[in-house]
């Protein structure tokens, strides 16, 4: 595990970005991610600065699921809860 990439070691692993709530990180559930519930293949998930995680979205291209990280890193990430429980 690395400070910068603190996933990168998680089967299913693709690729993560520092957000402004922690990490964003995007898992290819058929290369190892299984583990994660959800139905789409790709699934990224949020996790907080303590390495909690916040949530999961299930994304039907790994286009669409890097995107959602981006959003994630850029501070538009509604599919998470904010701090005052709205999204």
């Amino acid at each position: 595990m690395s400070k910068r990439k603190p996933y990168n070691r998680d089967a299913g692993y693709k690729c993560s970005l520092k957000t402004p709530f922690g990490h964003a990180v995007v898992y290819d559930r058929e290369r190892g991610g299984g583990w994660i519930d959800g139905e789409g293949r790709w699934v990224v998930a949020a996790y907080d600065r303590t390495g909690k995680n916040i949530g999961l979205l299930d994304c039907r291209t790994q286009a669409l699921a890097r995107q959602a990280m981006k959003d994630a890193r850029d501070g538009y990430h509604d599919w998470i809860e904010d701090d005052d429980g709205e999204g």
